[in-house]
């Protein structure tokens, strides 16, 4: 109980600078927005195409997809974080750490498996171009992507219990 009265005592709110406010809070804003619209434009217009599931455009059309979620979380972890802070409003503080563990953990997954993507995307690619005999199947794609998806979600969803949120009395 000692260590609580000391976080009590010694816990307060920092304002960010004006300059984090400007850069995260409202340029970074708007950059995640403009990549959450163009990704989501990429996403519809390959979905759009009744082959892309069944080629390579598979791996692109689900990095859209992740990025688009990336984007989002952008607005949510970050400028969000800076915003309660600078504005020292409770409204958000107690939205910010409603959704902190959970978007956090999704946010590490999606970003794990946009890589993973770019990674077999690149090694398939690879595949092609120096065994010109070797090809890919599309359910080999579709397997391979729900793999990266399975490795990430074992690997980075656990985050999700790596972070408590406490609150205290004030």
């Amino acid at each position: 109980m000692e260590g609580d009265s000391w976080w009590e005592e010694h816990c307060s709110v920092i304002s960010p600078e004006p300059e984090r406010l400007i850069i995260v809070g409202f340029i970074g804003s708007i950059l995640a927005t403009v990549s959450a619209i163009f990704n989501a434009f990429l996403f519809y217009s390959l979905l759009s195409i009744p082959s892309t599931l069944h080629c390579h455009l598979l791996y692109l059309t689900l990095l859209a997809f992740f990025d688009t979620f990336l984007s989002g979380s952008y607005i949510l972890l970050f400028p969000v974080n800076v915003f309660m802070d600078f504005f020292e409003s409770e409204f958000l503080t107690h939205c910010w750490y409603a959704y902190l563990r959970i978007m956090l953990a999704a946010c590490h997954v999606a970003i794990s498996t946009s890589a993973l993507l770019i990674t077999t995307a690149a090694f398939e690619r690879y595949l092609i171009i120096v065994h010109r005999r070797f090809q890919f199947r599309e359910s080999h794609r579709i397997m391979i992507s729900a793999l990266t998806l399975i490795f990430a979600l074992i690997c980075k969803a656990p985050m999700y219990f790596e972070v408590e949120v406490c609150s205290l009395a004030k």
